[in-house]
């Protein structure tokens, strides 16, 4: 897996767990980004807007009125110089299914046994962090199987059946942990990501009743 680089973004979607930032998606279409700010706003997601400016205090996305008419609480914005691109790198996330007496039968089993029943409403998100420099999967696997692993208290070493999704420029991948190495899942992306959707409308309902957010 090689390190993936960034060009510099116009604006950028942080999209926030647990208090922090989970994963960044930068934006260099001006309609891509709208679009998905809105349906953010649709559904309640919790997310930053970062509107970027030059050195001379210039925004570099042209068309921002419409940014400060969108009435959710669950999106905020901020203003910062653009990044330089070297400080621009992926981000991955750790699923893990839930060791619980309702596992699914494919937990901790290797992917020719669970490729038929593999489903995205098995699995939680328990870890997200930035993807840095020269990282790979292998790495990944090796930081989060030491001693001194991250979030050792609130998740169990990265394991067979486990998932890692990375996301670039060019979009997310989930790659399914197997007895040797790693298999790339393609669709299983997108289903973590419509479900994620799906848990923040879910949220936002709750928090405000009378949000009714159309279906897609």
């Amino acid at each position: 897996m090689n390190e993936i680089r960034w060009k510099r973004p116009l604006v950028s979607i942080e999209h926030l767990y647990a208090g922090g930032v989970g994963y960044v998606t930068d934006y260099f279409d001006e309609e891509k980004f709208r679009y998905d700010i809105m349906d953010a706003n649709d559904c309640g997601e919790p997310v930053c807007v970062v509107l970027y400016h030059d050195e001379n205090g210039k925004r570099l996305l042209q068309s921002v009125e419409w940014v400060n008419d969108i009435d959710c609480p669950a999106i905020s914005a901020r203003e910062d110089p653009v990044p330089p691109v070297q400080d621009r790198n992926s981000t991955y996330e750790i699923y893990q299914i839930p060791a619980t007496e309702d596992s699914a039968d494919y937990l901790f089993r290797p992917y020719e046994q669970a490729k038929e029943q593999l489903s995205a409403k098995d699995y939680a998100c328990v870890y997200a962090a930035p993807l840095e420099p020269g990282m790979t999967l292998d790495s990944i696997f090796d930081r989060h199987n030491r001693n001194d692993r991250p979030a050792a208290q609130t998740m169990r070493s990265l394991s067979v059946s486990d998932v890692v999704v990375v996301r670039g420029r060019q979009g997310a991948q989930a790659f399914y942990v197997d007895s040797i190495g790693f298999q790339e899942v393609p669709q299983l992306a997108k289903m973590l990501d419509w479900l994620k959707k799906k848990e923040a409308q879910k949220n936002q309902a709750i928090r405000n009743p009378s949000h009714r957010p159309e279906e897609r």
